[in-house]
């Protein structure tokens, strides 16, 4: 039996030195990283979510925070009947008509409320996907400000609707050279 033999600190011979000094290399490797020690089942769970998030950011519905103004050259009551038009040719909304000049636009399938009498608190826009149009008369015409949130093919759908109202009829400039 040819086995190397070592002298230890203490002095003794040992048996094999060499091959447990291999192994005590072979043990001795660089600890990963804090965060890697984590469970199996923890990094399952994050996957999951990140999964989770980006199957609803990818196929839900995209909402979009959206502050616009259309003059058009209609009275207030007649541009906030053609939000009311629009909307009611989208699926899955729903509006409340606040007086002759705000109609409330809301992401649900309950049916419309034609004659509200007050708007809904402010904190409802924040639990709600919802969509404000206001009619006020001007000098121009009457601007219709749509503040809110709600998807882009309403939005869209909403200012092709007032885009077919009649363009308010600027007068002209008394100066020279202006329009």
């Amino acid at each position: 039996m040819d086995q190397s033999v070592d002298q230890g600190p203490s002095g003794r011979t040992r048996a094999g030195a060499t091959s447990r000094a291999r192994r005590l290399r072979r043990c001795r490797r660089r600890r990963p990283p804090r965060y890697l020690h984590l469970s199996w089942s923890s990094w399952r769970l994050f996957l999951c979510s990140l999964l989770f998030v980006a199957a609803v950011r990818l196929f839900g519905p995209r909402f979009v925070d959206y502050h616009g103004v259309v003059v058009v050259a209609e009275p207030p009551i007649t541009a906030i009947d053609r939000v009311q038009r629009a909307v009611e040719a989208q699926p899955k909304y729903t509006f409340r008509r606040v007086g002759t000049s705000r109609i409330e636009v809301i992401h649900s399938s309950v049916p419309a409320d034609e004659h509200a009498t007050q708007p809904m608190p402010a904190i409802a826009g924040i639990a709600l996907d919802r969509l404000v149009a206001t009619a006020t008369p001007s000098a121009t015409g009457t601007e219709v400000t749509l503040v809110g949130r709600a998807e882009p093919r309403l939005i869209n759908a909403v200012r092709t609707e007032l885009g077919h109202a009649p363009a308010p009829r600027l007068q002209r400039s008394i100066w020279k050279g202006r329009p």
